[in-house]
């Protein structure tokens, strides 16, 4: 096999597995989208500011907003497992991630301010 068929079947064959998988290409990957539903937290990133339209976007699929996270284009909220991936196909979504507990540890920061030279 020369090197242009070779090159044109590798392309083919990752256009397919590509898109096979791009069926959920804005859940993240540990977002459990099912059958149930049962309500997870979640954040939507969305491609603009978030405005009232948005929410009503995930109040739409039963889901609640609890947080406006302009910021980062954003809302955190609860969303039923099961419409999900509806909520993924929305244009205006970018991404779907669960909404992770964040921990702070300052068990370095003495030193990395160099407080003993104090």
């Amino acid at each position: 096999m020369n090197n242009r068929k070779l090159s044109v079947l590798i392309l083919l064959v990752a256009f397919i597995s590509s898109a096979m998988w791009a069926k959920d290409h804005k859940l993240a990957p540990d977002v459990k989208a099912d059958n149930s539903s049962d309500q997870v937290k979640v954040i939507v990133q969305f491609k603009q500011t978030p405005g009232e339209a948005h929410k009503n976007k995930i109040r739409s699929k039963g889901g609640s907003v609890d947080s406006d996270l302009s910021l980062v284009k954003a809302v955190s909220g609860k969303v039923p497992k099961n419409r999900l991936r509806e909520l993924a196909d929305d244009p205006d979504v970018a991404y779907i991630s669960p909404d992770r507990p964040v921990h702070s540890y300052l068990n370095n920061a003495t030193v990395a301010v160099n407080a003993p030279v104090a």
